[in-house]
C-alpha cells in the first residue's frame, strides 16, 4: 500500500501548533547541546522545526519528508534548514547522513510498515549517547473514543499501527530493549471547538496540558526520549 496525500489526513496546509509540537520542541531543547545537529524525520509542515529554531537558533537542523509541499513549507518557515526528500512507500534513511545529536520522529512512526526497523535505523544515525525523540498518537484519547460513537472506523487512514500507553512502554522497553530516559505526554483534549474562542484558548489549553500530566493514558500523544 502506498500512503499518499489522498489517504493521509495529516497532510494538510495547517501551520498551527498542537500540544505535541510544543512538548517535542522542549525535549529537543532539553537534550541537545549547544550547536548540536538534529534531524526531523517526517517534518510535516515544519511546526516542530520552527519552534526549535525560535528557541535554539544555535542548533543545526535537517528535515526529511516524503512530500514536497511539506518540505517547501518547512523551508519557508526556517530558511536555514537542510531538507531531504524520502520515498513515501519505503523507509530508506541512510541518505540522510549520520552523527546527529538528536533525531525526531513526531507522529510518523505509526505510518511505517516496520516500526521496529524504523527505530533501529534512526538510532543508527545518532552519535553515541545521542537521543531519539518519538511521538505517536494515542488511540485511546477522548476524540477517538467519542468519534467511534458517531463514525464507523474512526481512524486516520494512513496509520498502520497504534499504541496505547501500556503497549507503547512494552514496545520500547520489552520488545526493543531500548534505553528510555524519559516518557512525556501532551494534552488531553476535552474542550473541542471551545478552544476556538480567543478569550478562552490559553486558559483551556493550559488546563488540558495539566490534564496530560495527571492522566497521560488519555493524552493525545505518547512520547518517549531514547538514548543510544
Amino acid at each position: 500500500m502506498k500512503i499518499d496525500k489522498s489517504t493521509n489526513i495529516h497532510i494538510k496546509d495547517n501551520k498551527s501548533y498542537s500540544g505535541y509540537h510544543v512538548v517535542v520542541s522542549k525535549l529537543v531543547n532539553k537534550y541537545t547541546n549547544t550547536e548540536g545537529r538534529i534531524l526531523d524525520i517526517g517534518c510535516g509542515m515544519g511546526n516542530v522545526v520552527q519552534l526549535i529554531n525560535d528557541e535554539r537558533p544555535d542548533i543545526n537542523i535537517s528535515a526529511a519528508d516524503p512530500y514536497n509541499n511539506c518540505l517547501i513549507s518547512t523551508k519557508s518557515r526556517v530558511n536555514s534548514v537542510t531538507t531531504y526528500k524520502i520515498e513515501p512507500d519505503k523507509f530508506d534513511i541512510e541518505v540522510l547522513g549520520g552523527n546527529y545529536d538528536t533525531i525526531i520522529m513526531c507522529h510518523s512512526l505509526e505510518h511505517m510498515r516496520c516500526p521496529a526497523d524504523a527505530v533501529e535505523q534512526a538510532l543508527n544515525l545518532l552519535k553515541p549517547g545521542g537521543k531519539l525523540i518519538l511521538a505517536v498518537p494515542n488511540p485511546v484519547r477522548p476524540q477517538v473514543i467519542i468519534g467511534n460513537l458517531f463514525k464507523k472506523n474512526y481512524v486516520n487512514k494512513g496509520h498502520l499501527y497504534a499504541w496505547d500507553r501500556s503497549h507503547w512502554i512494552n514496545f520500547l522497553e520489552e520488545i526493543l530493549s531500548l534505553n528510555v530516559v524519559e516518557y512525556a505526554s501532551d494534552m488531553v483534549y476535552v474542550f473541542g471547538p471551545l478552544r476556538g474562542f480567543k478569550l478562552l484558548k490559553n486558559t483551556l489549553e493550559s488546563f488540558e496540558m495539566r490534564l496530560g500530566k495527571m492522566l497521560p493514558w488519555y493524552s493525545f500523544s505518547n512520547i518517549a526520549v531514547i538514548k543510544k
